[in-house]
């Protein structure tokens, strides 16, 4: 993407006069009214702080967005996933794409660069807030791999006192790993996965298969369409019947999600999930859920026992994953 300067003011501005003039039913779902959200002096004050951004289609502006390297205060009384202070974060506003590129997925690209940009501007997660109407930037949200993390009730010039909804993306920066990890990069990455998964299973109550699916596209930046985090419901043992194990089953979805994006042929993903599993069963003595349960397979059992190994799972199939693309690098 490309820095916004000073000079830019008036671009910037056309730019995003046009999206509030273009897009469909903006009016219902971002409610943006030019010189109450955004004002000349907002967009000023962010490119006078370097914090805009163009996404450039060669000589044409195809969408904008805010990056600041730090949160507002009002963010501080959401229940995130890690307590950070406020410039461990970075956070997205004003994202918009021009009319004629809207609907290509532009918005999750811009994410995408945002949360590079703040990585390597040392930030631990990027985070963000919609209007509750905003149910298309939610979806996209979402689709990115951002996890809603709470509601508030704020006020705005645009919209008056309303509902606003936050997301937020871990931005995983601390561990540099080789095909298989070692020393300390292996704690760290086990201590972030734990962390994770405890998370998943606690605060948003998901399956195996879904924690999984989730751990798997933070750790590999690859964003899920909600359809396949539905499809991952009953996959925990076949729905509770004890048949093949949700952790298995969430990790083969990702390696042909994976695999499919990097153009690789049906017979690459067939061959890459039958070495998945038989090293899976070979690590952990087998693929079904009723034997690899701590104390096998009840349906009284209380919810969440399997943390401990999903942990180990998570952490054997981002190792197994990561050789493979590594050993296919060279």
């Amino acid at each position: 993407m490309q820095l916004v300067r000073t000079s830019d003011f008036e671009t910037a501005k056309k730019a995003y006069l046009g999206v509030i003039e273009n897009t469909p039913q903006i009016e219902k779902h971002a409610r943006w009214v030019y010189g109450k959200h955004p004002t000349d002096e907002m967009l000023k004050t962010y490119i006078e702080r370097d914090e805009m951004y163009f996404l450039m289609d060669g000589d044409k502006i195809a969408g904008a967005v805010v990056i600041s390297m730090s949160q507002g205060d009002d963010y501080k009384a959401i229940e995130w996933q890690d307590d950070l202070e406020n410039d461990q974060v970075a956070t997205v506003h004003l994202l918009a794409i021009c009319p004629g590129y809207q609907g290509r997925s532009l918005g999750i690209r811009i994410l995408e660069e945002a949360e590079e940009i703040a990585g390597r501007n040392g930030k631990k997660a990027l985070r963000l807030d919609a209007l509750k109407t905003n149910i298309p930037a939610r979806r996209m949200y979402e689709k990115a791999g951002f996890s809603y993390k709470g509601e508030q009730r704020l006020y705005a010039e645009n919209t008056g006192m309303t509902d606003f909804l936050f997301y937020e993306r871990s931005i995983f920066t601390d561990v540099q790993t080789g095909p298989t990890g070692s020393g300390r990069d292996t704690e760290l990455m086990k201590e972030y996965i734990d962390k994770r998964v405890h998370k998943l299973y606690w605060d948003e109550d998901l399956n195996c298969a879904r924690t999984t699916l989730i751990c798997l596209s933070e750790l590999f930046k690859v964003p899920l369409e909600e359809q396949v985090l539905s499809s991952a419901i009953g996959l925990h043992g076949a729905g509770k019947y004890g048949a093949q194990c949700g952790l298995v089953e969430g990790s083969l979805m990702f390696i042909g999600i994976l695999y499919q994006s990097m153009e690789k042929t049906e017979n690459d993903i067939v061959e890459a999930c039958y070495d998945f599993a038989k090293q899976f069963e070979e690590e952990f003595g087998s693929l079904r859920c009723c034997r690899l349960r701590p104390t096998g397979f009840s349906k009284n059992d209380p919810p969440h026992m399997c943390e401990q190994l999903t942990g180990k799972a998570v952490l054997f199939s981002y190792e197994y994953i990561n050789g493979s693309l590594q050993e296919e690098n060279g």
